[in-house]
């Protein structure tokens, strides 16, 4: 049993380990400029009546609250450090619940195991977003429901279930058909409850509790601008893709293509193994009346299969919960196993932990290299990048900065503009709507930026050479004969 304890911390250990040097080191990510953007003008402005923001508000609230915490100026590195703390709440709320399912803490590690080395689950937590805010919402919830009869199912219990359902919706609106699965559960699951209906009245009663902070965010805002950030921009969005080639994975066609390459890769393949596997040995064997722990993996899955079909386009890390329901499937399985047939899924589940370990010991290496070196971090470049900045906009500190990236103009220290506050996602598709439309959304694109430039004249305008939607930025600095000064490989602003 001591050696039992000493590998499950081991294991978990060791998966954290990777997952804060995945977070210190892993490249800035696009979503992580529109979320640290908005949690900043959060101070003085409000979300949807006075900037376009264009998903729920959930995680922009809890990373301006991470704001407060940092020094205006390592406002990524606050981030990261966050997002690193909530790997480790996935992690833990991960292994409870598969040990849970299999009743076997041993093979809940090697599931967690397998799970952070998987390249789309590592995806989800080493970057300052919201998927994995959503995701740990939803193991909350499930965490609190009961598998079985003899389960603890008291009111509040389930209210907290339904109400982390709820946030899940309020970080990230594709994470509702998991919401839905983890509301409903009592009548998926019905022989689990004492009283099935009232327990789906409290759930559902936690869940309208959850997702009342969005709709307080909502109050006062027109409709139409609310529909834009909301829905019109995503579907605007697939309209952007198609344009720029990339419209693979739009249409349902492409997603199953595509989630048949993500089972076929390496990655993925250990876990769809031992879930196979786990499957091939269980065959039909029930489980114990009042005991619905196998079908949670099942409907785990299910709802993973409408996330995956509903988003336009979708994105890697929308395919992790479905490796999640893959693992509760395996997990489920074991607990329907004995004596020798669990034992042999038990070497399957270490063959497997030791296949993904060995395809990714290398790029572990790696990773373990790249976090000790803390000048080469992503957070570092950018903080440097930032202090440059600051130095060559000493004279107009109170001018806002224009650019697709904000992170650097919050490293500055200095004021966004508001117009850029989700960074390249509005400015890309602005185009795609009339002036007007713009107007009453507060969005600027390449058209409107010569009028913006001239009523909002910035500091300064920072480009990146790897952004090709920069094009326009550059064409409008050098168009008033703006000077360029370099701030890092790759990164400059221009200056009037």
């Amino acid at each position: 049993m001591i050696g039992n304890r000493r590998f499950v911390a081991g294991a978990l250990a060791l998966c954290w380990l990777l997952c804060l040097c995945a977070a210190l080191t892993s490249e800035v990510n696009r979503d992580e400029h529109m979320y640290q953007a908005a949690a900043a003008l959060l101070a003085h402005e409000r979300l949807y009546a006075d900037y376009a923001f264009l998903q729920p508000p959930y995680a922009v609230w809890i990373y301006a609250g991470v704001q407060e915490l940092t020094p205006g100026d390592r406002v990524l590195l606050g981030a990261r450090l966050f997002k690193a703390l909530v790997a480790a709440g996935l992690l833990v709320a991960l292994f409870r619940l598969l040990r849970r399912l299999a009743s076997d803490p041993v093979l809940a590690a090697l599931l967690v195991a397998l799970l952070v080395h998987d390249s789309v689950v590592r995806g989800m937590v080493g970057l300052a977003r919201n998927y994995d805010l959503a995701q740990l919402a939803i193991l909350g919830a499930l965490l609190l429901l009961p598998l079985r009869r003899t389960d603890p199912q008291g009111r509040l219990r389930l209210v907290l279930a339904g109400t982390l359902a709820g946030a899940a919706v309020g970080c990230k609106l594709t994470y509702a058909p998991l919401a839905l699965a983890a509301v409903g559960w009592p009548l998926v699951a019905p022989a689990c409850f004492v009283a099935g209906r009232r327990a789906l009245a409290w759930t559902a009663i936690g869940c309208v509790a959850g997702l009342l902070p969005l709709g307080g965010a909502c109050l006062g805002v027109d409709p139409a601008v609310l529909r834009f950030n909301l829905l019109d921009y995503h579907l605007l969005n697939g309209t952007w893709h198609v344009r720029a080639g990339a419209g693979e994975g739009l249409d349902l066609a492409g997603r199953v293509h595509d989630a048949r390459r993500l089972y076929r890769d390496t990655d993925h393949a250990a876990l769809a193994v031992l879930t196979l596997v786990a499957a091939a040995l269980t065959g039909w064997r029930g489980r114990p009346r009042g005991d619905s722990g196998g079908r949670l993996g099942w409907l785990l899955v299910a709802a993973g299969v409408v996330m995956v079909a509903v988003p336009s386009p979708v994105q890697p890390a929308y395919y992790a919960p479905l490796l999640v329901g893959a693992a509760a499937v395996a997990a489920s399985c074991a607990a329907r196993l004995a004596g020798g047939a669990r034992r042999a899924l038990g070497m399957v589940a270490a063959a497997a932990c030791l296949v993904a370990v060995a395809h990714h010991g290398a790029a572990d290496l790696r990773l373990l290299r790249a976090a000790a070196r803390p000048a080469a971090w992503p957070v570092a470049r950018l903080h440097e990048a930032g202090e440059a900045l600051a130095a060559l906009t000493a004279d107009r500190p109170d001018q806002p900065i224009a650019t697709t990236h904000p992170l650097y103009a919050l490293a500055a220290g200095r004021p966004l503009e508001s117009a850029f506050a989700t960074g390249e996602f509005a400015w890309r598709v602005g185009d795609l709507v009339d002036d007007e439309a713009q107007r009453r959304f507060r969005l600027v694109s390449p058209r409107t930026l010569p009028a913006l430039i001239a009523e909002r004249p910035p500091a300064a305008i920072v480009v990146e050479a790897a952004a090709p939607w920069d094009g326009p930025l550059v064409d409008a600095a050098r168009a008033r004969g703006w000077r360029r000064a370099a701030l890092a490989p790759g990164v400059d602003a221009w200056l009037p």
